[in-house]
C-alpha cells in the first residue's frame, strides 16, 4: 500500500512540472514602430504552447488588422479578436513578424474578337517572406 502511495506521488509530481511548462511567444510593442519583444509564457498543459498573430491577406500584401497583437495564448474569438484577423500556431516563438514581399504578375483578357486571351499590364502581388508567391491570372 506504501508503495503505491508513494509511485501515485511521483506520478502527480512529475505531472505538476509538466503542466506549467514555460514557454515564449513575440509580442507587439508597446509602442508604433519598436520591434517585437519576446514574452514569457506559461501553458495550462505541455501541449498546449500556443501564440497568437496578426493574419496576412495575400491579395494586398496587409496584415488583416494591424490592432491585432502578437503574444501568449489562443485568439480570443469570442470577443475582440475574430478568426478572420487572428492566426495561432504552437511551439515555442512560433508567432515570428509576418514580413511580406511584392512580385509582379502579368493580367490576361480577352480579346475583342473573343477568341483568345491577351496579356496585359502587370500587377502587385504579395507572399510571406521565404515562400514561393504564385499569381492567380
Amino acid at each position: 500500500m506504501i508503495k503505491l502511495l508513494l509511485v501515485t506521488a511521483l506520478i502527480g509530481a512529475i505531472y505538476a512540472e509538466e503542466t506549467a511548462k514555460a514557454y515564449k511567444c513575440m509580442k507587439s510593442p508597446d509602442t508604433d514602430g519598436d520591434p517585437l519583444g519576446e514574452e514569457d509564457c506559461t501553458a495550462a498543459l505541455p501541449d498546449a504552447q500556443i501564440c497568437k498573430f496578426p493574419k496576412f491577406v495575400i491579395t494586398t500584401g496587409d496584415l488583416v488588422a494591424a490592432a491585432q497583437k502578437y503574444g501568449c495564448g489562443a485568439c480570443d474569438t469570442a470577443n475582440t479578436e475574430p478568426a478572420t484577423q487572428c492566426a495561432t500556431c504552437k511551439g515555442d516563438k512560433c508567432n515570428v513578424k509576418v514580413e511580406t514581399v511584392e512580385f509582379k504578375c502579368p493580367t490576361y483578357a480577352a480579346n475583342t474578337a473573343g477568341d483568345k486571351f491577351e496579356e496585359g499590364d502587370e500587377r502587385s502581388c504579395f507572399k510571406t517572406k521565404g515562400t514561393h508567391g504564385e499569381c492567380n491570372t
